[in-house]
């Protein structure tokens, strides 16, 4: 669930069929009708990335010498290991859009995150006819203005001031 990163390898079957996939050793083999980045590859090419739900990257296997090693430094001290693989990676290239925080889509993002939370209070709400208080929204979005939670309060809100006891 989330951010469940694997390697995946990318294969544009030849013409012939002739030559088969390359043999990998990490990764599941995709057969590609396009690269899956910008650009394009020839039959026979195969790429390999590293992909999750946020964005896929290209990657290249290095030799690994047999002299290398891996130093973990925490607070217990430090531990060494073997390096059984060595990958750079290139340039990420995104799966999923993140609007910046003042565009269009994030404000209608944020309005319909907290009409949600609003009509989820109304269910929570115990109250016949049911109730809630506008302090609760105010503590959950406390960077929205009272106009703009009320805008969102009002197709789903009669409105009724009660003084505090």
């Amino acid at each position: 669930v989330g951010m469940c990163t694997h390697i995946k390898n990318y294969f544009k079957q030849p013409v012939d069929n002739k030559k088969g996939s390359p043999n990998y050793r990490y990764g599941e083999t995709s057969y590609a009708h396009s690269s899956p980045f910008l650009g394009s590859m020839n039959p026979g090419q195969s790429i390999q990335t590293i992909e999750n739900n946020m964005y896929r990257s290209p990657i290249f296997e290095h030799k690994v010498p047999v002299t290398d090693f891996l130093i973990i430094r925490n607070r217990a001290g430090y531990s060494i290991r073997e390096i059984n693989a060595a990958f750079t990676s290139g340039q990420q290239c995104p799966l999923y859009e993140i609007p910046t925080p003042t565009s269009k889509r994030s404000i209608d993002f944020m309005r319909k995150f907290l009409q949600v939370f609003i009509y989820r209070l109304f269910l929570k709400s115990k109250d016949s006819p049911r109730r809630i208080k506008m302090d609760e929204i105010k503590k959950a979005f406390p960077l929205h203005l009272e106009s703009s939670i009320r805008k969102c309060l009002k197709p789903c809100a009669v409105f009724n001031r009660t003084g505090v006891n």
